[in-house]
């Protein structure tokens, strides 16, 4: 896959955080936000987000992949579609609302095409989300390695 830059973000030294996830930062939208993700062998943070399904992120042996984004203002999220390689999905998402209570959603998606994007219903109205973390799986097992081209939120 080709390499993504992103003109004046810039991405520290990825640090372990808890539950062995990598904490980095990334832009959405133009805002910067914290990404603690299962440890990638391929790609970074910022692929997740380019609206480039030739970039992607890659875990190196994880699944389900754990990625949790933290907006610095609340986001408004009614929904989300994913991109994925090739495979049968199991997509969690635990909201974390700027006020009231967790909403996790999950649904399971199966005989898909070839590198398929999902969607997946948040809220109709729309949820003001602080933090919104995602459990990608490889319904299948696999080897590990689960590709994550895109993140969309709408």
């Amino acid at each position: 896959a080709p390499a993504s830059t992103t003109a004046g973000a810039e991405s520290p030294a990825a640090a372990t955080g808890p539950g062995g996830l990598v904490s980095e930062t990334a832009q959405l939208d133009g805002q910067p936000v914290k990404v603690d993700h299962s440890k990638f062998d391929a790609g970074q943070p910022q692929d997740l987000f380019d609206n480039n399904p030739k970039t992607l992120a890659r875990t190196e042996k994880a699944n389900p992949a754990i990625i949790e984004i933290t907006f610095d203002a609340p986001k408004l999220v009614k929904s989300v579609s994913v991109t994925t390689g090739s495979m049968d999905i199991g997509l969690t998402a635990r909201v974390t609302p700027d006020s009231g209570a967790e909403k996790v959603v999950t649904k399971e998606y199966r005989d898909l095409p070839a590198d398929p994007t999902v969607d997946l219903e948040i809220d109709k109205a729309g949820i003001k989300a602080k933090k919104i973390a995602f459990e990608i799986k490889n319904l299948n097992g696999g080897d590990g390695h689960i590709h994550i081209r895109d993140i969309k939120f709408k």
